[in-house]
């Protein structure tokens, strides 16, 4: 069980680093363009598995 759980724990710790987090704040800062593509991309994931998914019954 503490395997299953540090399996899903561990991204968020690197993620949570400080030096990870300022590197991609300063990336998507300094080019807002990538910025709104990243989240348009996001936002179809989640559209396409709200509808999408239970349409087509996977």
């Amino acid at each position: 069980m503490k395997k299953f759980l540090l399996f899903f724990i561990e991204p968020f710790k690197i993620i949570s680093n400080r030096n990870v987090s300022e590197k991609i704040t300063n990336f998507f800062s300094k080019r807002p363009f990538l910025c709104v593509l990243v989240t348009f991309i996001i936002t179809l994931i989640i559209v396409f598995f709200m509808y999408a998914k239970p349409y087509y019954g996977w």
